[in-house]
């Protein structure tokens, strides 16, 4: 038991060493609607991530959106039309909580009842937009979900921190099979 016991201290530290997943909920993000046409912003809101749906109503009413922890969910609410010019959800300041992530790619994952569907342009390490092309024709209901896939870097201080605590875990056990 006694020689299980250092082991176990050991695996326990390498599982401590990786970092959990990191998730946009309880960050801050900023949300723009826009006609990059015209250009006109018809409305922008910095709003904290949470487990529900961030914006209900939004870009004049037409509109919601929810945020989860690497996916975005926009739906259109209001009655079915067809765009006359183009449409683009800008999001930014994309921090992924404790552990600093970048944004590798996004795609769009899902949809429905929306003809001429959006597409992913502008990817930065910090943002991306969703582009509603002109003529799009959408139903109530309609939407399109978009899942940021990133890379997350443990900061160097920890794993400095850990990587020590490790090597003297394993020392010190080392030391006591000595004996």
């Amino acid at each position: 038991m006694k020689q299980i016991a250092p082991i176990a201290v050991v695996i326990a530290a390498i599982f401590a060493c990786q970092h959990a997943n990191a998730s946009l909920i309880g960050t801050n993000v900023t949300v723009t609607d826009e006609f990059p046409d015209l250009p006109l912003i018809i409305q922008q809101d910095n709003v904290l991530v949470t487990g529900g749906v961030e914006l209900p109503s939004f870009g004049a009413d037409r509109w919601s959106v929810d945020i989860d922890a690497d996916t975005f969910l926009v739906t259109w609410i209001s009655s079915s039309i067809t765009f006359d010019g183009d449409e683009l959800f800008r999001f930014e300041d994309l921090d992924w909580g404790i552990t600093p992530g970048f944004i590798d790619d996004v795609q769009i994952t899902g949809g429905a009842g929306i003809i001429a569907p959006p597409t992913i342009q502008n990817v930065t390490p910090t943002s991306f937009e969703i582009f509603f092309p002109e003529l799009t024709q959408l139903q109530q209901g309609g939407f399109v979900e978009a899942t940021v896939f990133t890379t997350h870097v443990p900061e160097p201080s920890s794993l400095l921190v850990w990587s020590l605590l490790g090597l003297a875990i394993g020392g010190f056990t080392w030391r006591r099979r000595r004996r």
